[in-house]
């Protein structure tokens, strides 16, 4: 199979998982109330399931799976394991309420297992201020800083209809053409996953009122 095709596979499976995974969540979310309620300092008049992350969560675990029967992708699976990490801990924060102290320890920690795990990180600033290659210290500080601050950055933006997964769509476009431009196809696929997950979630989002359902902080902790 074709590098080009295991590219529409990965942007195509989620696309269609989550209308056939998303509705039925979001029923049970109503029913177990975990919701998203009105407030002075919010807009929807009616209660709005916070289970979009978890859906999210099930489709890219599905997809990969598929996938990897077709191509190995087993290098992605450190950056999976830091997802669900990340997704237990938003889980924790929509059933339970966790302080804003312990989200940021935990941001912290979820961030530098991926720094540690793996070779994602911020190793150079191309010159700015006079600087080429950081040492590991000053590379860690610094993907961990910039890494908390994007994951607050999605946080912050869940809570208005279509910003997030809109914001997603097109940081996944532009993540997956940059990665096919270079050859780095495991890191292209897991954008395209993410395009074709956010682009069905926006959707609903956005123009379902009966299935209309928030990422939680699940989906954009």
């Amino acid at each position: 199979m074709s590098v080009n095709t295991i590219y529409l596979l990965s942007f195509l499976i989620p696309l269609v998982l989550m209308p056939m995974v998303l509705p039925a969540f979001v029923l049970m979310a109503h029913r177990k109330r975990i919701t998203d309620g009105p407030g002075p300092r919010k807009r929807q008049r009616h209660p709005v399931p916070l289970m979009g992350g978890t859906v999210m969560m099930l489709v890219i675990c599905v997809t990969s799976v598929v996938i990897n029967l077709f191509y190995d992708i087993t290098p992605l699976f450190p950056v999976l394991c830091v997802m669900c990490m990340l997704y237990i801990f938003g889980m924790m924060d929509d059933t339970i309420g966790l302080g804003w102290g312990y989200k940021l320890v935990l941001q912290i920690f979820a961030v530098l297992m991926l720094y540690l795990g793996t070779n994602y990180g911020i190793y150079s600033v191309r010159g700015i201020h006079l600087l080429e290659n950081l040492s590991p210290l000053m590379s860690g500080v610094l993907t961990v800083f910039c890494g908390v601050m994007l994951l607050n950055a999605v946080n912050f933006s869940d809570g208005i209809d279509g910003l997030a997964s809109a914001f997603g769509v097109m940081v996944g476009i532009v993540m997956g053409y940059w990665h096919t431009r270079h050859g780095f196809v495991t890191q292209a696929i897991i954008s395209f996953i993410m395009v074709g997950i956010m682009s069905s979630f926006f959707c609903y989002n956005v123009f379902s009122k009966r299935y209309k359902s928030y990422m939680g902080d699940s989906g954009s902790f």
